[in-house]
């Protein structure tokens, strides 16, 4: 919920006016302890809060998408964990916020499906890519549809060095494949790819490290306008 929004909606209700407010996937997290019954009850009672929280501001939750799902630490998690599994709102894997969240939280299976997303979207624009004549067109059309499926919304996520460097190894080879020939130079006993700060270089691409860095710089300075502005 944007800061001020209700704010914001009261007051153009009152003074005759209209806001449009529109709100996409949503996650809430709820601190819990106790017996799977006891947080069954307190997420359902923050669920019902929310809900009612939202409709101040003329928006509505939909209850019946609403999924639980237990990320739970400590001696006896697991145990707890399958107990709440056996309620219907409660499930192992949902997707929210265009990432698929379950109860190991972790980005593994994400980080994967971005990469292979990145492969799919790489062949289908390769004809293009490999037919352009300019440079700079093909560098804006290998950024604007490669790059976005392998690294769209990760700056907003928690990733381990080990995710990093599955990214940065598909991106590398990515960025190599999308100058074909010119990424690889001839040796005398096998062919032998040029170095990646090279092959970066020739796309004006960075690491994967330096451009989460930097998107995640871009969104801090969004999110503290908003504030500013609120």
């Amino acid at each position: 919920m944007p800061v001020g929004l209700v704010e914001q909606w009261e007051a153009q209700q009152a003074s005759g006016g209209g806001l449009v407010a529109f709100a996409d996937d949503t996650e809430l997290f709820v601190p819990v302890t106790g017996t799977p019954e006891a947080i069954v009850e307190s997420c359902a009672q923050e669920v019902q809060a929310f809900s009612a929280h939202l409709q101040r501001a003329g928006l509505a939750l939909n209850l019946d998408k609403t999924a639980c799902i237990p990320v739970l630490r400590g001696h006896g998690a697991s145990g707890v964990t399958r107990a709440l599994l056996r309620y219907p709102a409660y499930r192992p894997t949902a997707r929210c916020l265009g990432f698929v969240t379950g109860v190991s939280d972790s980005l593994d299976a994400e980080v994967a499906s971005r990469r292979t997303q990145a492969w799919l979207k790489f062949r289908q624009v390769q004809r293009a890519l490999t037919g352009a004549a300019s440079m700079a067109w093909r560098r804006a059309l290998f950024k604007g549809v490669v790059m976005s499926s392998l690294l769209w919304g990760l700056e907003c996520r928690p990733l381990t060095s080990r995710q990093v460097a599955q990214l940065e190894s598909t991106w590398n080879h990515l960025c190599a494949a999308c100058l074909g020939r010119r990424a690889w130079r001839d040796v005398t006993t096998e062919p032998k790819r040029k170095p990646t700060e090279w092959v970066l270089r020739q796309l004006q691409a960075t690491t994967v490290q330096t451009e989460l860095r930097r998107r995640r710089l871009r969104w801090f300075v969004s999110a503290v306008r908003r504030v500013d502005r609120a």
